[in-house]
């Protein structure tokens, strides 16, 4: 690695969305780039998804770091921030939500000759990590100033991030620090969308241990990526969505329902109390899980579902519909429910 080799270029993977951002070497963001529907970009090929994809990201560090006057040998560190299982370490990493990924693909060796397709040989010092998307985004809310687990007063904040967008994942923050690698769970153990389980009788938790989708009776039982992800909030609402998925319609339509929760719309505003009850119950199953107590410091919600869904569009108003709900539900696990003030920065800054 050269001794001037000190930025950081982070990536944050969604099922839809794909952001990058320049960190300096005290892991300030200095730059991002716009979030790309990845899904509808020319340059992705259905018929070469995850090369096409990582390529994609290749193209898109190489206008970020010329429109910064960044050459690729200051670059010290790649960091990706992953929104599935996997062995993070190693780069081995698989996703629901985006092709080919299914079953663990070795992303950090394809990611690196995508970068040296594009780059040549003086990417050949730099460093790709990678973490759950989660915990990137619990990292920079706890490194930043206005973050949600910040504490002017010094004290560290301890509680639990949930990241809700296409899919569900989390992560605890305990003395300062992110849990990375959770002491019985390991890396996956933040696959809250797939380890919350809710039947008749309300939530359960049924981790795995490599981060798989657990047994359960999909006649009765449903899980909460399944029940409160976007894609499954359009679906409820839409009752027959269209197929294939359109991103566009379900984002339109479910800031149509929020808006409508705020014009005395009756079935909207109900809609989003029962969404705010499912989270927040599903939430306390989280913290009862992890916490020894069953209660914790802070909650704070992320990710598209979490950051916007039952928000009051009008600024100044006091009622938040849905974040009110959560914190109803959480009444005796968490002092505090909060959204991030951070919302993809946070990501961004934590993922490298």
């Amino acid at each position: 690695m050269t001794s001037s080799a000190t930025y950081k270029v982070s990536v944050s993977f969604g099922g839809t969305k794909l952001a990058l951002g320049l960190l300096s070497p005290t892991s300030s963001l200095l730059a991002k780039t716009e979030r790309v529907e990845w899904r509808d970009h020319p340059a992705w090929k259905k018929d070469d998804p995850l090369v096409s994809l990582l390529d994609l990201v290749a193209r898109q560090a190489q206008g970020l770091l010329q429109s910064m006057n960044v050459d690729i040998s200051d670059v010290a560190t790649i960091g990706l921030a992953w929104p599935g299982p996997g062995v993070y370490k190693e780069g081995l990493l698989r996703a629901t939500f985006i092709p080919q990924l299914e079953r663990p693909q070795d992303i950090h060796t394809i990611l690196y000759q995508r970068f040296r397709e594009t780059f040549g040989p003086a990417v050949a010092h730099v460093r790709i990590r990678s973490r759950l998307d989660a915990v990137a985004r619990a990292w920079g809310e706890l490194r930043t100033h206005n973050g949600g687990f910040h504490n002017p007063e010094g004290a560290p904040i301890d509680g639990l991030l949930i990241n809700i967008a296409t899919g569900v994942a989390g992560a605890i923050v305990e003395g300062g620090a992110v849990v990375e690698v959770h002491r019985t769970l390991g890396e996956t153990y933040g696959q809250w969308g797939r380890y919350l389980i809710k039947g008749s009788s309300g939530w359960s938790w049924r981790p795995t241990a490599d981060g798989s989708i657990p047994e359960f009776d999909r006649r009765s039982e449903v899980r909460f990526t399944d029940l409160c992800g976007g894609p499954a909030l359009f679906k409820r609402w839409a009752r027959n969505g269209p197929a294939p998925r359109d991103v566009n319609t379900e984002k339109e339509t479910l800031i149509g329902i929020t808006d409508e929760a705020y014009r005395h719309v009756g079935k909207c505003r109900h809609f989003v109390r029962v969404v705010g009850k499912e989270v927040g119950s599903a939430i306390a199953c989280v913290v009862s899980a992890f916490f020894p107590e069953g209660f914790c410091e802070r909650v704070v919600l992320t990710g598209g579902i979490g950051e916007n869904f039952g928000r009051p569009l009008t600024p100044g108003q006091r009622l938040d519909f849905f974040l009110d709900t959560v914190s109803e539900e959480l009444a005796g696990f968490a002092r505090k429910v909060t959204r991030t003030r951070l919302g993809l920065d946070a990501e961004l800054i934590g993922a490298a």
